[in-house]
């Protein structure tokens, strides 16, 4: 009877063992299928994904997104833990990361000559990119290349709002999980001013450190500035001499334009009383007399000439034409060669008045 009883618990052992073997090589395999298909996916199994802007939480390998809730400060994080292990129906996610979208991105061209001093130029400049204050956001940076002519630089700048940040550092210890970077190479770049409570020993000293000689890169950059501001001053001032040159330039040619308008003007509209007066002048001389030449000025008529009696010629010039002062340029000579007399006279035309506009 005894021998019997062992020998049925020997079988039992033996078949307890092969199920242990297999339920072993099942779960292996499982396990094997499982981490594949995660591998394939890209996806994390024990990476939680945390959305601070909509207040959703999911695993890296599920598509269900579970909402949280709502925080007021960052006094709930301890809560918030206890809440979100309850949600995650007990799993404990090794991993808590950040999503791409809290994440805020600007692409930033600055000068070449601020190469060597990026992050200080673009600390000054911060609030040209995002519009929430410097002082409430950790920033970084990556140099992208430069630009065509070698003058500027390509720079990828991200930032994060700095509560958020602090907010998931305290959610990560109490779930007691480590904190993943996913946008980009933050945690690289900028891992000093990430990490938690466990940094605080030194950091005062290393910031006084850090604002002196990012004050000191500020003053560097502003004085840069300063020198393209200046030099910009005077390439406008040349620019604005040579314009305003051309502009004194453009008036004159328009004044002369206008005044050769003007003159044209009172040519077309004083011509047939000149005609009228070259008429009485000519015909005055008498069969002997010849004119020199002979100039109108618009309101005076000037004129040169040979006639056998100047003082008659005088009188009938005043019947036929509208001539009045007429005066003597220089005095009536007489001709060796003839009975004629050289004379040299000047008269005013009485031109018609100007019909109003």
């Amino acid at each position: 009877m005894l021998a019997k009883f062992r020998q049925a618990n020997v079988q039992s052992n033996r078949t307890v063992s092969a199920i242990r073997s297999f339920l072993a090589w099942w779960f292996s395999e499982l396990k094997g299928v499982v981490r594949e298909g995660f591998s394939k996916t890209g996806a994390d199994p024990n990476l939680l994904m945390l959305d601070l802007a909509e207040k959703k939480i999911w695993f890296s390998g599920d598509d269900e997104k579970r909402d949280i809730g709502s925080w007021s400060s960052i006094s709930t994080a301890k809560n918030l833990a206890t809440t979100l292990i309850h949600l995650l129906r007990g799993r404990q996610p090794a991993k808590l990361a950040i999503c791409h979208d809290n994440f805020m991105e600007a692409q930033v061209t600055v000068p070449v000559v601020a190469r060597n001093n990026l992050e200080a130029f673009l600390t000054f400049e911060l609030d040209r990119y995002f519009p929430i204050a410097p002082e409430e956001l950790v920033t970084c940076f990556e140099y992208i290349g430069e630009s065509e002519d070698k003058s500027e630089i390509e720079v990828s700048l991200i930032a994060c709002r700095r509560s958020e940040l602090t907010f998931a550092q305290e959610l990560a210890s109490n779930m007691k999980c480590e904190l993943k970077y996913l946008c980009r190479s933050l945690e690289k770049l900028h891992y000093g001013n990430l990490v938690g409570e466990q940094k605080n020993q030194g950091r005062a000293s290393f910031g006084a450190l850090k604002t002196v000689a990012t004050l000191l890169l500020i003053a560097f950059s502003v004085g840069i500035f300063q020198q393209k501001t200046a030099s910009e001053k005077l390439r406008l001032a040349d620019q604005f001499d040579r314009q305003q040159s051309s502009v004194v330039r453009l008036q004159a040619a328009v004044q002369e334009i206008q005044n050769r308008l003007g003159w044209i003007d009172a040519l077309h509209r004083d011509y047939p009383v000149f005609l009228t007066n070259l008429d009485g002048i000519i015909g005055s001389l008498g069969p002997e007399g010849e004119v020199q030449y002979i100039v109108w000025d618009q309101k005076t008529v000037e004129w040169r000439g040979r006639t056998k009696d100047t003082a008659a010629m005088i009188a009938r010039l005043v019947e036929a034409s509208s001539l009045s002062s007429i005066e003597y340029l220089s005095p009536v000579q007489s001709l060796d060669a003839g009975p004629l007399e050289s004379f040299h006279l000047q008269a005013a035309m009485n031109l018609v008045a100007e019909e109003p506009q």
